[in-house]
């Protein structure tokens, strides 16, 4: 009796081998040489963020098999594969499982390519070498928007069923406070400095802030070049960086920042080396980016909800933000979290290799022939292998990538001066910004971003024109300010006051455009 059931259970288990493994009844329509060319191009498609879904892979099993005339019982009605195959062919797969994909605007996609991070590392090794910096001394510094209103709400718990689940909130708009945070690789926190959206400073708008915040006021509630200016000084009260021992500070490309010579000149003076990053990288190789904004982003949302329960009929504004961001600031600003976001950038310790090929694929949908030839140059370095491979033989008559072409577009050349990482201290990129700026002496920029058209040179001093943002007139505005001009509603704003970065200007479009869009 027992041994009958032994040899029952046996039969079963070879039933279920069968029904996993294609044989018996249950033959798989593709080999496995077949399937594994099938799952390398679901992961190729992937990693260029065109991954495919599970009706994409259903209907693109129809179109190996019918194309390749392989014999199947796929259904030819709907023209795609069945969820039994799809089961059985995940289960014989197990690397691939079914993720939710985070939205990656094209603009990083692009932006973040082995080129691009190559010129980083060259000049961030041109630092090191020269200058030997050690942890204590390497900084990042970042902006940060807080608003009265988050931007994202945690999951609660609520009745299964349920269509539409709601949670309080101080309003349907909220007001923009910009915090300028700043670390080192060392977890030496500087402490923050804060802009207000308003005319006139309040003693009161800094209660509960971490200890030593400055505050500023501006009516967009933005970043501007003096106010940056004025961090910096700041900075430097607070790092004490000389000639003989000087700081490297990383910084994004924002205009107040790379655009500035009053900074240049006040940082080359006091012995700041400033390097910035590439355009649309930052979200990969700003350390603040990497491990402090999302915890921070987090806590203050949690602070805000956990205010608003203790504060019923009450709504948040301008004098509570900085009681919620020092606390959320207190349990963000660990040193764990600082020296992580450096070492996983591969900033300090300094690591060349910190990203793989893979991590660049994205990139190639669209890279430029300069970047996919200096991509090929630095791979073939790495593994020392030939530049110009040929294609690999594939077990179909027609692939997958006959099928579902991998996509590659050619990148449209932008009529704005593409910016690139730089040590904006060093005197070939001050002489260049001199030279621009000396060019244009008496001349105020805006930038006209219709159809076929470029940045001019307008001398305008009566023109009365608003910033959309801080309501400041054009003949108002310094000429070191450049303009922009939404594409969709045609106002004007200070490029500072957008909050964009230069390379981003070409597609600027306005908050309220964009709320009108959602």
């Amino acid at each position: 009796m027992a041994r009958r059931r032994k040899n029952k259970l046996c039969h079963v288990e070879a039933n279920d081998i069968k029904r996993i493994t294609g044989m018996g009844n249950f033959k798989c329509v593709f080999s496995a040489a077949q399937e594994n060319e099938l799952v390398e191009h679901i992961k190729l498609m992937e990693s260029r963020l065109f991954g495919l879904t599970r009706f994409d892979v259903r209907r693109l099993a129809y179109d190996l098999a019918q194309k390749n005339n392989l014999p199947h019982k796929f259904n030819d009605k709907e023209r795609c594969a069945g969820e039994d195959w799809l089961s059985g062919f995940m289960q014989r797969h197990p690397d691939l499982s079914l993720r939710k994909p985070e939205a990656t605007s094209a603009a990083r996609a692009m932006g973040f390519n082995k080129a691009a991070v190559s010129k980083l590392l060259a000049n961030l090794t041109v630092c090191m070498e020269k200058h030997q910096f050690p942890s204590t001394r390497i900084y990042n510094v970042d902006e940060r928007g807080l608003t009265t209103v988050p931007n994202t709400q945690p999951k609660v718990l609520a009745q299964k069923g349920r269509r539409q689940v709601g949670t309080l909130a101080s309003a349907e708009r909220g007001q923009l406070v910009t915090a300028e945070i700043c670390f080192s690789a060392a977890g030496q926190y500087i402490p923050p400095l804060l802009i207000f959206p308003r005319m006139r400073m309040k003693e009161e708008l800094l209660d509960g802030a971490p200890p030593g915040t400055i505050a500023i006021c501006h009516p967009s509630g933005w970043m501007q070049s003096e106010i940056f200016v004025q961090w910096l000084k700041h900075f430097i009260q607070f790092t004490k960086p000389s000639k003989e021992e000087p700081v490297l500070l990383l910084l994004d490309g924002h205009a107040t920042h790379v655009k500035n010579l009053e900074v240049i000149d006040l940082a080359r003076q006091r012995g700041v080396i400033i390097l910035y990053f590439l355009p649309h990288c930052t979200h990969r190789l700003q350390p603040l980016d990497v491990s402090f904004m999302g915890p921070l982003s987090t806590f203050y949302s949690q602070e805000m909800k956990m205010w608003l329960l203790n504060h019923p009929g009450r709504v948040v504004t301008q004098f509570q933000v900085a009681k919620l961001f020092g606390l959320a600031y207190a349990r963000s600003a660990t040193i764990q979290n600082a020296i992580s976001g450096f070492r996983k950038t591969g900033i300090c310790p300094f690591n060349a290799n910190a990203f793989g090929d893979n991590e660049f694929a994205a990139a190639e949908t669209s890279n430029r022939a300069e970047e996919q030839e200096l991509e090929q140059e630095c791979r073939a370095e790495m593994t020392n292998t030939p530049q110009h491979q040929g294609p690999t033989c594939s077990s179909f008559t027609v692939s997958p990538v006959d099928v579902i072409p991998v996509p590659h577009y050619q990148r449209p050349t932008s009529t704005r001066r593409k910016g690139k990482s730089a040590i904006i201290t060093d005197s070939p990129y001050k002489n260049e910004l001199e030279n621009f700026n000396s060019s244009s002496k008496g001349v105020k920029r805006k930038l006209q971003l219709a159809s076929g058209s470029s940045e001019v040179d307008i001398n305008c001093d009566s023109d009365t024109t608003p910033c959309l943002l801080c309501k400041e007139p054009y003949s108002a505005t310094s000429k070191s300010d450049g303009w922009v001009k939404c594409r969709n509603c045609g106002k004007w704003a200070h490029e500072g006051c957008t909050g964009w970065e230069e390379d981003e200007l070409d597609v600027f479009v306005c908050v309220p455009c964009l709320r009108k869009r959602k």
